[in-house]
């Protein structure tokens, strides 16, 4: 019983963590905490839908993906601001 609590701590620990990184990105690009609410809701359809042990078919895996990964290379590609804006100065 222990043994099965060990992945389900690992992923809520690097959900948080990848949420605080996600945060910090937002601010580089001048954008509010707050969206990560819909980019949060976005990166969790996948997984809810094959929570009942299937895959799913073709289109749906496909949305699936971009639906966890489009935000995440968005904020990996957008330039931060290189002026201070209200969440402070920009990183060195």
């Amino acid at each position: 019983m222990v043994a099965s609590t060990w992945p389900l701590a690992a992923c809520v620990g690097y959900t948080i963590g990848l949420w605080f990184l996600e945060v910090r990105r937002l601010h580089d690009i001048g954008r509010s905490g707050w969206w990560l609410v819909p980019l949060a809701a976005a990166q969790s359809c996948p997984p809810l839908l094959m929570a009942d042990g299937t895959m799913p078919s073709g289109a749906a895996f496909g949305a699936g993906l971009l639906l966890t990964f489009a935000p995440l290379v968005c904020l990996g590609v957008l330039p931060g601001k290189p002026w201070p804006n209200r969440y402070g100065p920009p990183a060195p």
